[in-house]
This record gives structure tokens, sequence and C-alpha cells, in this order.
């Protein structure tokens, strides 16, 4: 199943309500990543933000670390729509 959020990203959920959640970004010139948000505003992501490393299916992917995911949702309020809600 999928949760279509875009151009902000979107979430693919399997039958056991394992979720990977997906953000396309453009990375500029300066390392920085910028998403689209749904409401035509954009997020920025610092190069830092690029640096962990996760497991899925046995294969090795990039992603945000904990720190920075933290980071990042410190100024957010979750909706419906987080799994942590």
């Amino acid at each position: 199943m999928m949760t279509d959020e875009l151009p902000q990203g979107y979430v693919l959920r399997d039958g056991a309500d394992r979720r990977v959640d997906f953000h396309p970004l453009t990375i500029r010139s300066d390392g920085n990543g910028i998403q689209h948000n749904r409401d035509g505003g954009t997020w920025t992501l610092a190069p830092a933000g690029f640096q962990g490393t996760g497991v899925i299916g046995g294969r090795p992917v990039h992603c945000i670390p904990p720190a920075e995911q933290v980071r990042e949702h410190m100024d957010y309020e979750p909706d419906e729509t987080d799994p942590m809600t």
C-alpha cells in the first residue's frame, strides 16, 4: 500500500504495517538537500543529514541518522498520517 504525499514524499507499507517513508530531495551544489512540500514551501536538509545508513530487506540504504531526525522534527506537529500519533 502507498500513501501519496507528493511532492513532499510517500510512504510504502506492507501487510505487517512495516513502513518506509520516502522524501525526494534535490541536492544543491552546496550539499544541502531541498524538499518541496505540499504547501508549496521547501525544507532544507543539511549535508550532515545524509550520514545515516540502515538496512531494508538485507540491503544497505542511505537514511537520515536518528539524531538528525529528532533535530528536524523538533518544531514539527505530527498529523494522522504519522505512525507516532
